[in-house]
């Protein structure tokens, strides 16, 4: 609930600025531009907090404190040879996440070169010389927000990952899982592991070829072969020669990829009945 004497301060900022969001923190009130994204699952515009400008006071605006001064030496060939080598899939980044996509290359290409943690993603971007050309809003403020927005928006990635797997002759699939003891991150279940201990997972299935082609998260809780069947449901793999490790085996994965008339291989376990050893 905003204070009555703000109304005035916020017009005034609005005129400046155009459309901002205000968020109250504690007892101060704070000032972020505000954009909107298509929400394709629920048809309808969601907002999304951008750029912090600054904190409401009883005398106005307090803009936040300036940059120190410009920097004069930068970090130019690490990054530069990566985005050179991003140019192949940039246009379809900027396609697909019209909102975002200057933060994915600048995260990505960032922390390929430095795997800080996020909190220092701003810090990290300000060092190389490509800052400068790409506009990224990396602030602790802000990135939070915009990785989630990035993460839901599962139609997007899925016609990205149909376009990285295009005409590729061999794909291999891998599951994996982490352990995770946040309790915001609603993916995290109980589920089967070797270690057989009671924790919270994430299931990782990984799709690469000559190149990574496919990361997507699931809850642990979803068997491995419900996953391998969906995945087949959304994307084309009919023309590849499918690779899985032998924790994928089962009769009725045999059987999908069969009825498909796939090509693949499968190895198996050493204890397998289906091996004879007696030959």
């Amino acid at each position: 609930m905003r204070e009555p004497w703000m109304k005035k301060i916020v017009d005034e900022i609005k005129k400046e600025y155009g459309s901002v969001e205000i968020k109250k923190i504690g007892h101060n009130y704070y000032v972020y531009r505000v954009s909107s994204i298509y929400d394709r699952e629920k048809k309808r515009a969601k907002k999304i907090s951008g750029e912090y400008i600054g904190r409401i006071t009883m005398n106005g605006l307090e803009k936040k404190k300036p940059l120190p001064s410009p920097r004069s030496v930068f970090e130019y060939g690490n990054a530069r040879i990566l985005f050179i080598m991003a140019q192949e899939i940039i246009l379809d980044i900027q396609r697909l996440f019209p909102i975002h996509w200057k933060e994915i290359i600048a995260i990505s290409i960032t922390r390929t070169i430095m795997p800080v943690p996020m909190k220092y993603l701003e810090s990290a971007w300000s060092k190389l010389y490509l800052s400068g050309e790409i506009d990224a809003s990396l602030s602790p403020n802000t990135i939070s927000e915009k990785l989630r927005s990035i993460g839901s928006d599962w139609n997007s990635q899925r016609e990205f990952y149909r376009m990285l797997i295009g005409k590729k002759s061999v794909i291999f699939l891998d599951l994996s899982s982490i352990f995770s003891y946040s309790e915001n991150i609603r993916l995290a279940e109980k589920g089967y592991n070797k270690d057989h201990k009671g924790l919270r997972q994430i299931n990782f299935a990984f799709l690469f070829s000559n190149e990574p082609v496919m990361l997507n998260a699931t809850p642990r809780s979803v068997r491995d072969v419900k996953y391998f069947s969906s995945v087949f449901e959304e994307f084309d793999l009919s023309r590849c020669i499918l690779i899985m490790e032998h924790g994928f085996f089962s009769m009725k994965n045999i059987e999908e990829l069969n009825k498909r008339e796939m090509m693949f291989i499968q190895p198996l376990r050493r204890n397998s009945k289906i091996i004879d050893y007696s030959v």
